[in-house]
């Protein structure tokens, strides 16, 4: 998967997930397993998409450093970014 579609799903994800809590489904859930397991449960899947969210960002960094960049000498990790900072600016710049 692409890396900025894979943040940008990891982003909807814990997005929705905090749009639950305004909707009707909130007190069906509290409703089925109690306030405090609820609370537990929301706090645990906050905890889980924000993680996701950091390891998805992750992986647009490591395409922009360039994996093996720091080895001078080999001329295609120079390209592999260019051409992996030329597809981030593409998407950007939609």
């Amino acid at each position: 998967m692409d890396p900025i579609a894979y943040l940008a799903l990891a982003c909807i994800v814990f997005l929705l997930l905090h749009v639950v809590p305004s909707t009707p489904l909130r007190p069906a859930l509290v409703g089925a397993v109690g306030e405090r397991a609820y609370l537990g449960l929301f706090s645990l899947a906050s905890l889980a998409g924000i993680v996701w969210m950091v390891i998805a960002i992750g992986s647009p960094l490591k395409c922009l450093a360039g994996k093996g960049v720091q080895r001078r000498r080999q001329f295609t990790a120079t390209s592999k970014r260019q051409a992996c900072w030329a597809t981030v600016m593409a998407r950007v710049n939609r």
